[in-house]
């Protein structure tokens, strides 16, 4: 693909310093792009990009998100170059430096990977269609997240740390109805709950996942402060918590008893009564280093997954 096929969507929150390098960069190499102003403008900005076969996505996850729910998923591709805060994606695939994406677009190779569709219904009775590449969650994590983000004044990996140590003293519980791939529906509570696609295994203790086998993994947790403190460290250390996953989720729907608040590649969405997620095998076509495989496994693990009931 010639360069000029592709355009650039750059991340307005990142540091001016680094927009303008990011801009110099894809200028050498006559590449068009834009800076978004404002959550969802990257979509507004992706409807005027059709022409272009490639978008380059110059942010984190929440810019590849965003970047995903603008483009043409039959006829366009995206390569991402790491700017953000944590870049799940970027570092699952192995690389986090921006001379790395350029690579690509002459020495990358397209897979395909499976998508979330959402379907969100909120408490003011309005819906909105969503794709989510990577995770989403409710509950612990979210409110760790949105703590973290109050304390853009300390480097990165103090944030979430001081925002998790923060946290340890809530635990507050969510009643679902929940129907998984159909079944009949039941009535869970929650204190944290997660629908992987990929990469949440930075924030939890997923065994396994692969970007491309049609299917979720979910966790779905109930816990006590003692349990909540002790899964804080799950993600390092291997516990019994790894066997609360369940795997081959295609469907799912979910009604909550209250609104609430969900984590989708990052982004923070409010208001939530009623969700239906559906499974989307290999719908969009990411550039990625070549033989990059798709899968996710800890050392060890047997593949022994809980059944849902």
């Amino acid at each position: 693909m010639k360069k000029q096929e592709w355009y650039g969507v750059i991340n307005g929150r990142i540091s001016l310093q680094k927009r303008k390098s990011f801009q110099r960069l894809l200028q050498y190499y006559g590449i068009d792009t834009a800076t978004t102003k404002y959550f969802g403008h990257a979509k507004e900005i992706l409807q005027q990009a059709a022409k272009y076969q490639g978008i380059i996505s110059i942010g984190g996850d929440g810019t590849l998100h965003e970047v995903i729910n603008g483009i043409n998923l039959e006829q366009q591709k995206i390569l991402v170059i790491p700017a953000g805060t944590i870049n799940c994606f970027a570092r699952f695939v192995g690389f986090t430096r921006a001379e790395d994406g350029i690579k690509l677009m002459d020495e990358g190779e397209v897979q395909k990977i499976d998508l979330l569709s959402l379907d969100i219904h909120r408490q003011n009775e309005s819906r909105e269609k969503r794709y989510v590449w990577g995770f989403l969650t409710f509950g612990r994590l979210v409110r760790i997240t949105t703590l973290a983000s109050k304390f853009s004044v300390l480097p990165k990996f103090m944030r979430y740390s001081l925002s998790t140590i923060l946290n340890q003293a809530i635990c507050s519980k969510t009643n679902v109805t929940i129907s998984v791939n159909g079944h009949p529906a039941v009535v869970r509570k929650f204190s944290s709950f997660i629908l992987n696609n990929a990469t949440s295994g930075h924030f939890s203790s997923i065994p396994s996942w692969d970007m491309q086998d049609g299917s979720a993994e979910m966790q779905m947790v109930n816990h006590n402060l003692f349990t909540q403190f002790i899964a804080s460290f799950s993600r390092f250390i291997k516990l019994p918590v790894n066997l609360s996953w369940i795997n081959a989720v295609q469907s799912l729907t979910c009604e909550f008893d209250k609104p609430v608040r969900m984590m989708a590649d990052g982004e923070i969405i409010s208001g939530i009564r009623k969700l239906d997620v559906a499974v989307i095998p290999r719908c969009c076509k990411m550039v990625l280093p070549p033989g990059t495989g798709m899968k996710y496994r800890i050392p060890g693990f047997r593949g022994n997954w809980k059944q849902f009931h």
